[in-house]
């Protein structure tokens, strides 16, 4: 694009949101930009160009904006630091920096310095110039002020934004890098993760890590004095604090003054989620079951019909609930209470309200999927469970994420994953991680090419077991333990297969030895390369989705239950229609079985029976001659009966069935919905103005 016409529509005008409620100071409102939509689409053509390179100019230390990266790898790499500092008695000190206005501040020349410096094109810099260099104007209550130029700082709300943010700061991870490497900075586990680990990066949230030494803090101090002079980029001496990771007030006082910031102490908030070291307390759950609360709000519930429920309580498992169940594993207090609230919402509609004897159908059955019988509501726990199952994903498929080098350097490699006796130093979180052992395996499927990336005896590649636990006789007395597929190989000159090299320290019984050959026989000679495949998956990758399935899965497929919700139905009369075929509804006569009436069980179309399922929809007067009615208005033989709705059968053999049973369902609703008239709002409609009402319904709905 021309830069002249670059110049021309590169205005914008600034809109100030509030970061909470109650905002009355300008720092507590964030600018965003609105600009023309000829930049817009300009920037996010840059963007698609810039984004498939991201990967290999970005260090494994920064967690945003980079494909397969996100917060939660930034929070699992300094919690797994933290842990494995604190295990050790280490006298380490973290340092959570927090920049003030950092996309507001970054220095333009900046920005185009470290674009040349890293070989862009002069055209793309010249680009990058005219979309920096911008002129804007405050929007307040929809008047537009006049227009002023900027000096620095990103463009919030530009797609390309985030992008050369990321590109700057990971200046800072360079130096680091470069600062440790020439000794003037001493990072923490040095012993244990080549060059240590220094610091974790999310956009511009940083995180530092530094062993006790006056000479390191004096040196981290003045290198981020020299960012600061040449990005722009201040840490904010209120906002950014020093803990010291066992917990020494004394020390951390001494740290934070020297180096300028607040004392701090665990637990922090970072990313969102709560820091310390140990298992989370009760506390800090409270702000998931408040923010659940506050979505299943009792003045909601009293406004919508049981469709509506069903669709507000699956929704309430998003967001932030999703993001802490993708990272800790949720006391079982905690799915009892979310849980509570779920059913009690669903079925009574306020939390107030006892929910005693009202409850229609078990919860348990409630929350299995529509094809298994139930409602599809999520299960917390296994979709919690199903969310922590991605960290064992990446762990055996990726290398390029920092907590993965932690982990391994820590707990002894690869096969910590698997080896259970490994994991005794592990954190909390990892250790919850680590219970989907026995599940996660069966998804895998190893498919062995060169050997290079597999170990022979300690990964699960021959099946859902390793040949370590198959053969733990022959393990034991292995002179390799560790040793890769590989390295086991025997190959001649040209690389063909001749055999297996491997030795024991004693003599071992032949009969294993044999069982051993055996299974070694099936792996393929290969030059390819190691794959590992999820085999629940049609990507052959994982997905939380996939393994929840597996987890609630029993296999019972009912028809009867795929009809109910693959037809055009209102929600409110699929649900209902799930309940009626249990013979669940709430009628007289069961509600007085429960103790929740003491009144008269009698019907309250005939008066003189009493009021259960067979009689109200089958048997009664009432009903009978408007089903008659009904059906003589449609043309319609058909008259209904009990094993037809519940027979699977019937509904799955004939179109004419199934119309059939679409009608029948739709016809026991409106019996249903006159009942419920009569009862509370005493208002009464004889046979033919109901099967009148049915028909028009019928009729005009998709349902025929």
């Amino acid at each position: 694009m021309n830069p002249v016409v670059l110049k021309r529509f590169n205005k914008a005008h600034i809109v100030l949101i509030p970061k909470h409620e109650g905002a009355n100071e300008v720092r507590e409102f964030r600018p965003i930009s609105l600009e023309h939509s000829i930049i817009r689409i300009f920037s996010k053509l840059l963007t698609r160009r810039l984004k498939p390179f991201m990967d290999n100019m970005i260090s494994t230390t920064q967690g945003a904006f980079t494909s397969g990266r996100s917060s939660l790898d930034s929070y699992l790499s300094v919690h797994e630091t933290i842990w494995a500092c604190h295990k050790r008695n280490e006298d380490d000190f973290l340092i959570k920096v927090d920049f003030q206005k950092a996309f507001d501040s970054i220095s333009w020349e900046f920005i185009l310095q470290m674009l040349r410096a890293r070989g862009f094109p002069s055209r793309w810099i010249e680009w990058m110039q005219h979309l920096l260099c911008t002129d804007s104007s405050l929007l307040i209550n929809g008047e537009e002020g006049n227009f002023f130029h900027h000096r620095r700082g990103v463009r919030q709300g530009n797609p390309l934004s985030p992008y050369l943010f990321n590109l700057a700061i990971d200046c800072l991870s360079a130096l680091l890098v470069k600062a440790t490497a020439n000794d003037s900075i001493e990072g923490v586990l040095g012993h244990h993760v080549p060059g240590g680990v220094t610091h974790s990066l999310f956009a511009d949230d940083l995180v530092l890590f530094s062993i006790n030494k006056m000479d390191s803090l004096h040196n981290l101090r003045m290198l981020l004095r020299c960012f600061y002079l040449a990005t722009g980029l201040q840490a904010n001496p209120s906002k950014t604090c020093v803990v010291h990771l066992s917990g020494d007030q004394r020390l951390t006082s001494v740290a934070a003054c020297f180096l300028g910031y607040a004392a701090g102490a665990f637990p922090l908030k970072y990313l969102g989620l709560p820091l310390r070291i140990g298992n989370l307390l009760k506390g800090d759950w409270n702000e998931l079951l408040e923010r659940n609360d506050r979505k299943l709000a009792d003045w909601k519930g009293r406004l919508l019909s049981r469709g509506g429920r069903l669709t507000l309580v699956n929704s309430t498992i998003t967001s932030y609930s999703s993001y802490m169940f993708s990272m800790f594993k949720a006391p079982k207090w905690v799915l009892k209470k979310i849980d509570s609230r779920r059913r009690k919402f669903f079925w009574v509609g306020a939390d107030s309200t006892s929910c005693q004897g009202r409850c229609l159908v078990n919860w348990d059955i409630a929350t299995m999927p529509r094809k298994d019988d139930g409602l599809g509501i999520l299960k917390v726990q296994e979709h919690n469970l199903a969310r922590l199952g991605s960290w064992l994903w990446k762990f055996i498929t990726r290398s390029d994420l920092q907590w993965i080098d932690i982990i391994k350097g820590t707990l002894g490699g690869r096969a910590v994953w698997f080896d259970s006796g490994q994991t005794r130093h592990a954190s909390p979180i990892w250790k919850s991680i680590l219970q989907l052992n026995d599940t996660f395996r069966a998804g895998l499927k190893y498919e062995v090419g060169n050997g290079t990336d597999i170990q022979l005896w300690k990964e699960p590649w021959c099946g859902s077991t390793t040949l370590a636990e198959n053969f733990p006789h022959l393990f034991r007395f292995a002179t390799q333990p560790l040793v890769h597929i590989a390295d086991a190989r025997i190959l001649d000159n040209e690389d063909r297969f001749q055999g297996w090299n491997i030795s024991f320290t004693t003599f071992i019984d032949i009969s294993q030895m044999q069982q051993l050959a055996r299974m070694l026989d099936h792996v393929k000679d290969s030059r390819g390369a190691d794959t590992i495949c999820w085999r629940w998956s049609n990507t052959m990758k994982y997905t939380a989705r996939s393994l929840y399935q597996i987890l609630v899965y029993k296999g019972l497929e009912d028809n009867i239950q795929q009809f109910i919700w693959q037809r055009k139905l209102p929600p409110k009369i699929a649900i209902y229609g799930w309940i009626w075929k249990r013979k669940r509804l709430p009628l007289r006569k069961v509600l007085a079985s429960r103790g929740v009436i003491s009144s008269t069980t009698n019907c309250l179309f005939c008066v003189g029976n009493e009021e259960t399922h067979d009689h109200v929809f089958f048997d009664c007067h009432y009903t009978q001659t408007a089903w008659r009615l009904f059906l003589e208005q449609l043309d319609i033989p058909f008259y209904p009966t009990h094993s037809f709705f519940f027979d699977e059968g019937n509904a799955q053999h004939s179109e004419a069935n199934l119309k059939k049973a679409r009608i029948l369902l739709v016809w026991s609703w409106y019996i249903w919905y006159e009942r419920n008239r009569r009862c509370f709002e005493m208002v009464l409609s004889n046979s033919r103005s109901l099967a009148i009402s049915m028909s028009v319904f019928t009729c005009s709905s998709s349902i025929l």
